[in-house]
């Protein structure tokens, strides 16, 4: 009962709240000031295109050569491989060291108030808490995977720079990995949310350390699923929003539809739900949530997910599931090389 206001709609957050009211001011007051934002951005944008300086200005200029100069190292150790250095030294998201600065702080506020909260309410060693932390982590690395893979191609489609990195020496095979290997290391520091949360509760005795080759294995299987599909589908179409929408597919298939028309039926049925049980202990997501319930202080890391298997069996079905999502994502991925020539813009 500790973390049943985790649950409730009447737990701290609507305390905090108030009145309904007081939050829909609250959103809309939020939704002016980033439409206000935007609305600046967009302006100054569209007055640099109108007279035409689309470079940027000698003083960051400076700064990027005088960055390079610093790391020329690089260039020596890419090699053969300029693709990969290209797309490691190419932001996503092209934000600022200022704003990532600013989103880290706001992050990092963000967290230590939700700590400081748990702790005076003393659940930290909630099994149920370490449930929704290691969920709520998981599907917000599974969303941004799901985004930064799909631009990886579709970016330079839009810049026209496509066609000329297919006209150089390198091979398919050699420009899918380059992609790849680029798109996990920008896709990794998200996944660093749910490992640090992990590894400090490890650190402190609440959490058995087995949670961490676990999520391992699961965040593998969702990374390896999410880049090679991101890869199909950003050689397959040319922008950069269809292919971020479409890469929803896979995930939504597999992790929503599925388990949501399967319980529909079984409602409206006289159906078993154990078929749907064992179904979703090979689901990502709650496999990680299944990890923190666990591996809590207050459950032996004995018997895990649906049917309450041990140790060994859990971790030989966790193995199975990123493997038949590693296998699934590596099928796209090769199809995506197949169409690196044929489609081209």
């Amino acid at each position: 009962m500790d973390s049943y206001w985790l649950m409730s709609p009447r737990g701290m957050s609507a305390r905090l709240m108030g009145y309904w009211p007081l939050h829909c001011a609250g959103m809309l007051g939020a939704a002016a000031v980033l439409l206000l934002l935007a609305t600046i951005r967009v302006r100054k944008v569209a007055l640099r295109q109108i007279v035409g300086a689309t470079a940027r200005p000698m003083r960051k200029l400076k700064k990027v050569r005088i960055r390079h100069a610093h790391h020329s190292w690089l260039y020596r150790r890419m090699g053969n491989w300029p693709v990969l250095w290209k797309d490691l030294r190419t932001p996503v998201f092209g934000c600022s060291r200022a704003r990532k600065l600013i989103v880290t702080l706001l992050i990092v506020a963000v967290l230590a108030f939700v700590y400081i909260g748990l702790a005076l309410e003393n659940a930290w060693g909630d099994d149920d808490v370490h449930a929704m932390f290691c969920f709520l982590f998981t599907l917000l690395g599974t969303l941004l995977t799901v985004i930064i893979p799909a631009t990886c191609v579709t970016a330079e489609k839009e810049a026209r720079s496509w066609p000329l990195l297919l006209g150089t020496t390198h091979g398919d095979w050699r420009i899918l990995c380059s992609k790849w290997l680029a798109m996990l290391r920008w896709c990794l520091p998200i996944w660093m949310l749910l490992f640090g949360h992990v590894l400090f509760f490890v650190v402190i005795g609440i959490i058995h350390p087995l949670a961490l080759i676990h999520l391992g294995i699961v965040m593998t299987g969702i990374i390896n699923l999410l880049i090679g599909t991101g890869l199909y589908w950003s050689t397959r179409v040319r922008r950069t929003t269809t292919a971020v929408v479409c890469n929803l597919i896979v995930p939504l298939v597999i992790w929503l539809l599925i388990p949501v028309l399967w319980g529909t039926v079984i409602e409206i049925s006289s159906i078993s739900d154990k078929t749907l049980e064992h179904y979703m202990d090979w689901h990502s997501i709650f496999q990680a949530g299944y990890i923190g319930d666990a591996c809590s202080l207050n459950r032996s890391p004995l018997r895990m997910g649906q049917d309450g298997l041990d140790v060994a069996d859990f971790t030989q079905l966790l193995l199975k599931s990123a493997w038949l999502y590693s296998m699934i994502g590596l099928g796209f991925a090769w199809y995506a090389k197949r169409l690196f020539r044929r489609r081209i813009f």
